[in-house]
């Protein structure tokens, strides 16, 4: 699917923000959506073309504060 309607359906239907993004070389970029209000989270794997694959998801899992401590290490 393409990324910009992905992202406002997680917005919309889950309360969902852009928490982190990984590049990973040759696939693409790796980004993690995740709710403090829902406890969701999403991860998309999202091409150079644009276009993101919804490879996880799911409730009580990571959250902003865990994903910060990942980010400054």
């Amino acid at each position: 699917m393409e990324r910009e309607p992905l992202v406002e359906q997680l917005v919309s239907e889950f309360d969902e923000q852009l928490i982190a993004v990984w590049d990973i070389s040759g696939e693409g970029l790796l980004e993690l959506h995740a709710s403090d209000h829902t406890g969701s989270w999403t991860v998309l794997l999202t091409k150079s073309w644009d276009l993101s694959c919804v490879v996880g998801d799911g409730r009580d899992g990571p959250t902003q504060d865990i994903f910060e401590d990942v980010i400054d290490t």
